[in-house]
C-alpha cells in the first residue's frame, strides 16, 4: 500500500461487534461545545450499539484508538440504500491509526426507519442528533460515497468549523445538496483538505468494450458485430462524452476547497471502497497529514489561537502521524 509520509503541509493548493439493546438522550448538548466526559466508551472503546434520536434508533459503531479532545474521528457516509456493513474492511484499516465511526442512516442496514422523508438533509440532521446522543463533538473528518455525498455536505454545512477534512469517493450527486453553489462560492472548506476519487467509468468500460467487439447484444453467431462502422463509431462518441462529463462533475468538487487533491483509479468502477479500500485508505491518511495544525475550524472573526493551544495541536498532529508511520 503506498504511503503518503511526505510531512505536514499547510496553506498549499495543491472486533466482531454486535449491537445491544441501550438507548441513549437524544438531547444532548450541541456537539460543538461538548468536552469529553471520563468513562464515555463512545470515545475510548470499541462499541457498537443502537441509539435513540428521539424519532427512532440509529445503529452506530466506533473503533480506533482512544480519542484526544481534539483529534478527528472519521465518520463514513454510505451511499444510497447501502449499509455501514459493506465499509467494514475500510475501516478495519483506518482504525489502526485514527478513530472510526460507521452507522446506518434510517431505514438502512440495522437502523429502524424514521419518521421523516429520506433526503440529504433529514439524514444530515439525524446523524447530528446522534453524535449528540453519544457525546462525540468535532473535529470530523467525512468519508462519503455516492449520495452519501450529498449526506455529508448536508453535514457540511451544518458543522461548517466542525469539519477539518473530506474524501469523496465517486460522489456525483452534488447538484441534489440544496447549498451546494453556495458552498463552491465561499470554498466552505477553506484550508481543509478534500480528496476527491474516481472509479474508472461504467461508459469507460463500455467503450473499451464495444470498440474491441462491439455490444453482447450486437454480437451474431459468427462472433461479429451487428452494428455498422457508423453505429460503432457513434456509440463510442457517445459513451466517450457521457465519461468526460463524469469526469468534470466529479473535478467540480475541488472547489470546496483550497487544497484540493483528484486521483482517477483505472480498472475500478463505482465501489471503490470494495474493489480497492486500500485507496480509500490512503487517501483518509493524506487528509490527516495535511490538517491545518490547529484544526478545530475558527470562524472569520475568531482571534488566532493562544500559543499553548498550537503546541497542543501540533503534538496531537505529532501522534497522528506516529500511528500512520507504525501502520
Amino acid at each position: 500500500m503506498v504511503r503518503y509520509l511526505s510531512g505536514l503541509i499547510t496553506n498549499s493548493q495543491t472486533s466482531d461487534i454486535t449491537p445491544g439493546k441501550a438507548l441513549m438522550n437524544s438531547t444532548a448538548p450541541s456537539s460543538s461545545s461538548v468536552r469529553p466526559r471520563d468513562g464515555n466508551p463512545w470515545k475510548t472503546t470499541t462499541k457498537a450499539d443502537h441509539v435513540s434520536i428521539g424519532t427512532n434508533s440509529l445503529f452506530v459503531s466506533v473503533s480506533g484508538p482512544p480519542r484526544h479532545p481534539t483529534e478527528p474521528i472519521i465518520i463514513i457516509f454510505p451511499g444510497s440504500n447501502a449499509g455501514c456493513d459493506s465499509w467494514q474492511p475500510v475501516a478495519t484499516e483506518i482504525q489502526g491509526f485514527a478513530r472510526v465511526l460507521l452507522y446506518d442512516r434510517s431505514g438502512l442496514g440495522q437502523s429502524e426507519t424514521g419518521t421523516s422523508r429520506d433526503t440529504g438533509a433529514v439524514a444530515a440532521a439525524e446523524l447530528t442528533s446522534l453524535l449528540r446522543a453519544i457525546d462525540v463533538p468535532g473535529p470530523y473528518i467525512l468519508v462519503a460515497h455516492s449520495y452519501g455525498g450529498c449526506v455529508a455536505r448536508e453535514f457540511l454545512q451544518l458543522h461548517q468549523k466542525d469539519v477539518v477534512g473530506m474524501v469523496f469517493s465517486e460522489t456525483g450527486t452534488e447538484t441534489k445538496c440544496q447549498h451546494a453553489e453556495e458552498q463552491y462560492r465561499t470554498r466552505v472548506l477553506g484550508d481543509s483538505p478534500l480528496s476527491v476519487i474516481r472509479g474508472e467509468s461504467a461508459f469507460c468500460g463500455q467503450r473499451k468494450g464495444h470498440e474491441g467487439a462491439g455490444d453482447a447484444g450486437n454480437i451474431d453467431d459468427t462472433g461479429k458485430s451487428r452494428d455498422g462502422p457508423e453505429q460503432s463509431t457513434e456509440h463510442s462518441r457517445m459513451l466517450e462524452a457521457m465519461e468526460k462529463l463524469d469526469e468534470e462533475l466529479k473535478r467540480e468538487q475541488l472547489q470546496l476547497s483550497k487544497k484540493g487533491k483528484f486521483r482517477n483509479v483505472p480498472n475500478c468502477g463505482h465501489n471503490v471502497h470494495l474493489v480497492r479500500p486500500d485507496v480509500v485508505v490512503e487517501e483518509v491518511r493524506w487528509v490527516l497529514e495535511h490538517m491545518e495544525p490547529y484544526h478545530v475550524r475558527q470562524s472569520a472573526q475568531q482571534v488566532t489561537a493562544p500559543r499553548t493551544q498550537e503546541h497542543e495541536n501540533s503534538g496531537i498532529l505529532q501522534r497522528l502521524r506516529r500511528r500512520i508511520l507504525l501502520r
